[in-house]
């Protein structure tokens, strides 16, 4: 009985360490299954296992972004912001989306960051900060040649700004 024990708990404590063979792109392949299960997680659920997706989710998302380069490093970023949102800590979220916004503010994921950062005060009430954030997308991207899906997204930003 105690070798099953040890055991199980062997198994949980690979399950969430990493290994060092595994590269950012498997990470964040990791991070996204457990990030769409936890989607899926239904109240039925118990907390403690939402909470176990959720931590291992936010672990691979962050082991993406410390080991990836460019790409894999922001999705890493905004990923391990999306799990502290749904996990309640809108303040740990914000760091995480604002970091891939200094890194490189012109990029689409730095849009879909700052995007997001302006829902998020939206959603809190804070329409002071959220037009600040909707006029940063505006500067940093009406002026470009962007796909149809930015431009959505800077329609958007303006849209806010004149109905508020």
């Amino acid at each position: 009985m105690a070798y099953l024990i040890i055991g199980c708990a062997k198994h949980e404590a690979s399950e969430s360490d990493s290994s060092p063979e595994i590269s950012a792109v498997q990470e964040l392949k990791l991070a996204e299954t457990l990030h769409q299960e936890l989607a899926r997680a239904h109240s039925a659920q118990s907390p403690e296992h939402r909470e176990g997706l959720r931590k291992r989710a936010f672990d691979h998302y962050r082991r993406s972004a410390e080991k990836g380069a460019d790409r894999e490093r922001r999705m890493g970023l905004y990923g391990a912001g999306q799990i502290k949102l749904l996990g309640g800590d809108t303040a740990s979220a914000m760091i995480f989306w604002r970091k891939i916004v200094d890194e490189d503010s012109v990029s689409f994921d730095a849009l879909r960051s700052m995007k997001t950062i302006s829902d998020v005060y939206y959603l809190d009430g804070d329409t002071i900060s959220g037009r600040e954030w909707d006029r940063n997308i505006i500067e940093y991207f009406d002026d470009t040649t962007v796909t149809q899906q930015t431009r959505i997204i800077i329609d958007k930003a303006k849209n806010r700004l004149k109905s508020t």
